[in-house]
């Protein structure tokens, strides 16, 4: 064979070989019907994300392909503190075939928080097919692929119902925007027929117009006429939003102690603090200027020599706000409610809150209220509690009305020893009357007492008798004392669940007729009360003592059920209907 012969045969089989080391590309994968975005949390990381999508943009320019967000913010790739590169472990960018399913971003430096990477293709052909040839359906594919792609990231972005911009309802037309220098620091908003105006807004002094000193800014209406009105203490006491503060308001200081360090204006007669203690620790509210000292503990004095109370404008009081804390038996809460009870003898009634927590202390003197209501709400049975550890009464109402004590326990730790937990008691001349507790526990931390709940009217010597007319809802107590009450009626899940003489009910001194009605019984049919070992002694009656007066009550399982009847009227029978 010629030299020349085995030259074209070694050509012919090296071309025939070819197609074996060159690789074709991929064929162009379906566009999947799923938004163009991905999202990743980092935590000090570069993110090295991979994009979740197929690219199909020219040249290097990766910038023109994507958007990339962190925390709500789009950075750009050439940022020197958040710029970013896309990749490929396939191979070099600009070498590639297109689409690049394998694209991976990393940030330039590391980076903490949301990322969002959205597909932002900039529209461009720079190149055309060759004509009066046939296209080969691969190149179709990545064509017509790239172009809905395109169409897709725009769909997601402003017409979908998820989508992220503003724009008007079908049927609408609006106006473009001025340029941008005609409409640089103005104002934007809509006119009487809806469509977006700018505006520049006149500027009016609080001290001037129908803006004065304690108003809201309500309105700002085109041509810039600014609206005011007083504010309510709904408004005050609904939320503060940063946006609508009253002009008195402006002043704001973190803490009790960072106002206290203050010099205050004197024309702030109203200041917002954001916590008691620290921000957030729900001691944070509205308080009032006095030139005077208030007549109360639950002041502070600022730096400028003015006393600053808690504003009635609350609606409600947070413990924290006179100093107590959340902290699960660290600090004694005592001067705390020993300040809302001073607040509330200068002011009258109040609501105060009690988070979810365990409420340690009260370890100084007990707290007796004898003037002005001191309302106790919690967050429920299980969530909140007031412990005691001191002896003597915990929280006593002497000649106290219509208080309100509901969703919390009210316990005594080691190392009391005696004492009542909550008593409601009469004065020679004041009762206490028309008093509510509902879904309350009154005992069974880990301490030990004489009574879980106390109602006693012995001490009223004018008018009608010292206790009437309590209403007991769903409460559970460990022991009863009552005397001298007319009008107790117990409902729901109530439980008197304890030792012996659990409940006992005497009669006063000296004594009288129709001293003691109890009633024991549901209303609606829902729930039980129940009772065991009820000691009834020393009273005199004219009118019925009532147990098992309903088809819910029910006597405590495994208990004895007796009434026992010593030193009354002689005999039952003469003290008028007694059922049991």
């Amino acid at each position: 064979m010629s030299i020349l012969r085995r030259l074209i045969l070694a050509a012919s089989l090296i071309a025939g070989f070819a197609p074996a080391f060159a690789q074709a590309p991929s064929p162009v994968p379906a566009l999947p019907d799923t938004e163009r975005r991905t999202q990743y949390t980092i935590s000090g990381s570069n993110c090295a994300c991979a994009v979740g999508f197929a690219l199909y943009g020219d040249s290097t320019d990766y910038q023109n392909w994507l958007e990339v967000w962190l925390n709500g913010v789009r950075v750009n790739f050439n940022d020197p503190a958040f710029g970013w590169t896309i990749t490929s472990p396939s191979g070099t960018i600009g070498l590639m075939a297109r689409p690049i399913t394998d694209a991976v971003l990393t940030f330039n430096g590391v980076q903490t928080g949301t990322v969002q990477i959205v597909g932002a293709r900039r529209p461009r052909r720079v190149s055309q097919f060759s004509e009066n040839r046939g296209v080969a359906a691969r190149d179709l594919n990545q064509a017509l692929t790239d172009i809905v792609a395109q169409n897709r990231e725009t769909w997601d972005k402003i017409n979908d119902v998820t989508g992220r911009a503003i724009v008007g309802l079908p049927g609408e037309t609006l106006p473009p925007l001025p340029p941008a220098s005609a409409r640089a620091n103005l104002l934007l908003g809509f006119n009487g027929a809806g469509q977006p105006v700018v505006f520049q807004p006149s500027i009016i002094s609080p001290s001037a117009g129908s803006c004065a000193a304690h108003s809201w800014i309500n309105t700002v209406s085109l041509g810039g006429s600014i609206s005011c009105s007083q504010p309510s203490f709904a408004d005050i006491s609904g939320g503060i939003a940063t946006s609508q503060l009253p002009t008195n308001l402006a002043t704001t200081y973190d803490t009790v102690a960072a106002a206290t360090a203050a010099t205050i204006p004197a024309t702030s007669t109203t200041i917002y603090l954001r916590g008691y203690s620290a921000v957030g620790d729900r001691g944070g509210g509205v308080w009032v200027r006095s030139a005077s000292n208030p007549g109360h503990t639950a002041f502070f004095n600022s730096a400028d020599g003015a006393f600053w109370s808690p504003s009635l404008a609350n609606g409600t009081f947070p413990i924290e706000m006179f100093g107590g804390k959340c902290d699960s038996g660290v600090t004694d809460n005592t001067p705390a409610l020993a300040k809302a009870v001073s607040f509330a003898h200068a002011v009258g009634a109040i609501y105060t809150t009690w988070g979810s927590c365990f409420y340690y202390g009260f370890t100084t003197a007990p707290a007796t209220i004898t003037n002005g209501t001191v309302h106790l709400i919690g967050a429920g049975p299980g969530a909140t509690t007031l412990g005691m550890s001191v002896n003597g009464d915990f929280i006593n109402y002497t000649g106290v009305n219509g208080v309100i004590i509901r969703d919390m326990q009210i316990c005594s730790i080691s190392p009391k020893t005696s004492g009542n937990l909550l008593s409601f008691v009469a004065t020679a001349s004041l009762g206490s009357n028309e008093n509510h507790l509902d879904n309350l526990t009154v005992g069974d931390c880990s301490g030990t007492h004489d009574y879980s709940l106390v109602w006693d009217g012995q001490a009223k010597t004018t008018g009608a008798v010292g206790v009437r007319d309590q209403f007991i809802n769903n409460i559970f107590a460990k022991k009863a004392f009552i005397r001298d009450v007319v009008g107790m009626g117990w409902y729901g899940g109530s439980v008197i669940n304890g030792s012996s003489n659990s409940f006992d009910i005497f009669g006063p001194a000296p004594f009288q007729p129709a001293s003691i009605r109890i009633m024991l019984a549901t209303t609606s049919g829902v729930g039980f009360n129940s009772a065991h070992d009820v000691q009834i002694y020393a009273n005199s009656f004219a009118g019925n003592i009532v147990f098992d007066a309903g088809s819910d009550f029910a006597w405590v399982t495994g208990r004895t059920n007796t009434v026992t009847v010593s030193n009354n009227c002689g005999t039952p029978a003469n003290c008028g209907a007694f059922n049991h």
